[in-house]
Parts: structure tokens; C-alpha cells; sequence
């Protein structure tokens, strides 16, 4: 109610985010999801995807995995509902939750050398049960994948012709690479890209790619975009030029 002004109008907002997320199998019908009803529902597959994003917000980290905690002055006791935050190596949260038709729900989280995981499980038999399958799902995951972390993250400025400026700045995305674990050793990092362009040039335009290749395969492919503008050369820009050359010596 603080946040929206009435609890409908706060489910309304989390619906459009979740449309926003690519969550198109979810629907919400209040802001705590202790319900039975049939209209709302869910897949694995969205709560791994809303799971992601809460994710990225790493102040979360503070509060999901913490094992044990005391509140009103240490009068009453608290221990996590996920109890991986205790028995899991890595464990990192996330959420656990139940009702008498969607049975034993979990997100889990988990983190081991720079790799992070989510497993979702959905209508588990008992409690028991979707944190075993969480964990079978996590330990395939860190035995198999491994993150990538790119060597190359910068390169030096594009030379361009007819621009109102002589070079333009080149970007891609650096983020980190899953990938098999077996071909996540020995990659060679190849970034292709001209030695120079024409005005104009768009923000984000596409101007090459980084290659990330293991012998002759390409496992990951990122485009390099320009980082800003470059208007063409005007007339009056050629003459400006022109004149502080002439008078002052300035290259053009």
C-alpha cells in the first residue's frame, strides 16, 4: 500500500513486471502467493527467470543467507525455511514456499568459483524432497558448466573519415560466458573490427564482433558496437577546420 497506493494496484504492478521479465506463464494474484486458486499460476521456468533478476540485486545476499537470526531483542528464535543455506557448499538463498495444491515449492541459489545457479523446484512431494532435487539439479550444474570470464575488454578507438570527429570509441558486452567446462580452458579471444569507417555513425551501431574460439570453433560471439555518434562533416565544420589550421597550426 505504501508502494502502489492499494494492494490491487500493487499486484497490477507486479503482473507488468513479470510480462517485462518474459514471465508469460505467471499470474499473480496478490503480494504474498498464499492462495489456492486456480487463476493463479506459474512455471518453473518463470520463477527462475523472476529468481534471476532479484539476483542481480546483491544486497539480497544480506538477508538470504542468513541461517539463524533473533528478532523483538532476541525474545524469539529464527531459522531459514532453506535449509541448503546450512547443508549446501555455496549455498546463496533463495525462496522457499508451500500451499496444499502447489505442494513444496524452492528456488534455490548457489555460487561456487565465479559460477552462479538456480534450480527451481515445483510441487514437491515433501520438503525433504525439493531439497534433494534442488541439490541434484545444482551439483549437475557446477560438475558440468564453468563461467568464462573475458580477457579482452577494451580496444583502442575506431579511425573514422568525414566525421565531425576523427575517431569513435568501440564497446561490447565484457559480462562473464557459460559454457561447457570442457571448453571453458584454452579459449583464444579474437576481436574483428575495420581499421576505419565513414560518417555518419549511430550510437550502438554494429561494427564487429569478439569471437571467443577454442581451435577453429566459435563457442560465443558478442557484437562491438560504436559507444556515441559522429555526425558527417559539415560545410562549416570543413571551414572551421581550415581556418585553425591555417592560423594556428591545428591539425584538422
Amino acid at each position: 500500500e505504501m508502494i502502489a497506493g492499494s494492494v490491487d494496484a500493487f499486484v497490477a504492478a507486479m503482473n507488468d513486471r513479470a510480462a517485462s521479465l518474459g514471465m508469460h506463464d505467471t499470474i499473480f494474484l496478490n503480494p504474498t502467493g498464499l492462495d489456492d486458486s486456480e487463476e493463479g499460476t506459474s512455471t518453473a521456468h518463470d520463477v527462475a527467470l523472476m529468481s534471476v533478476a532479484l539476483l542481480a540485486h546483491e544486497k539480497v545476499y544480506d538477508y538470504t543467507k542468513i541461517w539463524t537470526d533473533s528478532i523483538r531483542g532476541g525474545a524469539f528464535g529464527l531459522a531459514n525455511t532453506n535449509k541448503l543455506i546450512r547443508f549446501y557448499p555455496g549455498a546463496t538463498g533463495l525462496k522457499t514456499g508451500s500451499t496444499a495444491k502447489a505442494k513444496y515449492c524452492l528456488s534455490a541459489s548457489a555460487e561456487r568459483q565465479g559460477l552462479r545457479l538456480c534450480a527451481v523446484v515445483l510441487a514437491g512431494e515433501s520438503s525433504q524432497d525439493r531439497f534433494q532435487s534442488a541439490k541434484t539439479m545444482l551439483d549437475w550444474g557446477f560438475a558440468n558448466f564453468a563461467c568464462y570470464q573475458p580477457q579482452t575488454r577494451t580496444a583502442s578507438p575506431v579511425r573514422v573519415w568525414g566525421g565531425a570527429q576523427n575517431s569513435v570509441e568501440v564497446t561490447w558486452d565484457t559480462g562473464n560466458i557459460l559454457l561447457p567446462k570442457k571448453d571453458a580452458v584454452g579459449i583464444e579471444e579474437s576481436l574483428i573490427l575495420p581499421e576505419e569507417l565513414f560518417a555518419p555513425i549511430e550510437e550502438g551501431q554494429v561494427v564487429g564482433s569478439m569471437q571467443y574460439k577454442k581451435g577453429d570453433a566459435v563457442l560465443w560471439e558478442t557484437p562491438v558496437v560504436c559507444a556515441k555518434k559522429v555526425p558527417p562533416l559539415t560545410f562549416g565544420s570543413v571551414f572551421s577546420r581550415l581556418m585553425r589550421t591555417y592560423f594556428c597550426g591545428v591539425c584538422p
